[in-house]
This record gives C-alpha cells, sequence and structure tokens, in this order.
C-alpha cells in the first residue's frame, strides 16, 4: 500500500519544495518509487507559449522524476497570490473532491509520495458564497500526517510554536519539524532548535543548511514519516 506525507511550512519561503526533493532523492537513493505531487500551484511559469507548474518543474529536474510536471498539480493558476485569491481571478473554484482524486491516483503510482502544500497551514484555499475552507481542511480529507518546515532563523520559534499549536487544535498530526538555511556555528540557531524541542515535544529531525544536497535522516525514520496517522484524541 502507498504511503504518503503532508508538506506544511510555517509561512511562505521557508523551502517546503527544496525539502521535498531532498526527501524524494533520498527515497530513490533507497531503491524507492518515490513521487511528488502539488495541489495547487500558484505563480505558474509561462515556458515557450505553455503555462508549466513551477515547483514540480523544480522537482522533476532535480529528482530525475520523468513525468509532466503538470500532472502533479490539480490547479494551476499563473497569478502569484494566495490560492483561493488565485482561483478567484483565474478560475476554476478549487474543489477538494478534485485534489483527493488526483491525490489517489498518483498514490495508486509510487510506493511514496510528497505532497507539497502552500504557505501555512491556514492558508485558505477556498473563500466564496458556496465554500470556505483551508489547507488544514485538505490534510483532513487526504487523511495525512504532517511534516512541519521552518527557517531556522530569527523569528521562527513564534512562527513554529504557534504552527503546532494550531495543528494540534485542530486534531492535526504534526510527525517532526525540519529546520531549513540551518547555520551550523549559530549560537541563535541552536538555541532555536532546543526551545521549539522543549516547547513542542516534536523532534527536530534535521537542520538543513543552506544549498545542502543531502538530507541526514536515518532511513528507517524517513520511511516512518510517511506511515498513516492514527486519530488523535479531540
Amino acid at each position: 500500500m502507498s504511503k504518503s506525507i503532508f508538506i506544511a511550512g510555517t509561512g511562505l519561503s521557508v523551502g517546503k519544495t527544496y525539502i521535498s526533493a531532498l526527501l524524494i532523492k533520498k527515497l530513490m537513493q533507497g531503491g524507492l518509487k518515490a513521487g511528488y505531487y502539488k495541489p495547487v500551484q500558484i505563480g505558474a511559469v509561462n515556458l515557450d507559449g505553455r503555462l508549466v507548474a513551477g515547483d514540480p518543474l523544480r522537482v522533476s529536474k532535480e529528482c530525475g522524476l520523468y513525468e509532466d510536471p503538470n500532472s502533479m498539480s490539480s490547479y494551476l493558476f499563473q497569478s502569484a497570490v494566495p490560492p483561493h485569491l488565485a482561483s478567484r481571478i483565474e478560475g476554476p473554484p478549487i474543489e477538494i473532491e478534485t485534489i483527493k482524486k488526483d491525490f489517489e491516483k498518483a498514490l495508486r503510482s509510487h510506493e511514496y509520495l510528497t505532497v507539497d502544500g502552500y504557505g501555512g497551514l491556514f492558508c485558505p484555499f477556498r473563500r466564496d458564497d458556496k465554500e470556505n475552507w483551508f489547507q488544514t481542511d485538505l490534510i483532513h480529507a487526504l487523511g495525512l500526517g504532517v511534516l512541519l518546515v521552518s527557517s531556522a532563523a530569527l523569528g521562527t520559534l513564534n512562527s513554529t510554536i504557534l504552527s503546532v499549536e494550531h495543528a494540534r487544535s485542530n486534531n492535526i498530526d504534526v510527525r517532526g519539524i525540519i529546520l531549513n538555511y540551518f547555520q551550523e556555528g549559530s549560537i541563535l540557531h541552536k538555541d532555536n532548535r532546543k526551545v521549539i524541542e522543549e516547547v513542542t515535544g516534536l523532534p527536530v529531525l534535521a537542520c538543513v543548511g543552506m544549498n545542502s544536497q543531502e538530507l541526514n535522516i536515518p532511513m528507517n525514520s524517513l520511511l516512518n514519516l510517511y506511515q498513516k496517522p492514527e486519530p488523535l484524541q479531540q
């Protein structure tokens, strides 16, 4: 049975797609059939007159995935604005059922599927007269656990701890945290890691330096991230 994990961030520009690529490469190096799925791509790029999903294109190149990047996303918008607004500007409205159908199709093609979200956990995906729902609702609909990606830099304590608390208040299983842009010689970055683990009770599974080409997580720990979550207590 295929396994999957949802990659969420504490906000924009924390490196979710970069970390997703490192996860996939490590799985592939272990001989596993790993795939990538991006439910909603905003800021799509125009290449030779064709709108292309930028994040899937980047991951495909870095990991050697031989799939059409556009097939890895359910919704493709050129506007570089949040998903709910991009869909309002360009159409069509984002439907959870469409994403679920495409997600399940991707699962059938891969042993391990990495789902790359957008921005922070509380990002709205649809706000109109018919429906209002957020990324947390999508995570529930897909039945996935979350790997939280955060920057190691100044300000991460507030954004990371609040993200974990918000996830828990919504009965979402956060499996662990990855600190990106980590500097080994930084007292601040080391203290941020220590405080995050102490306050949240969650492990920082890896500290990833700028332009790192590998993820220092034992394979067994990595595979455990992709297991289906147990129902959390309300």
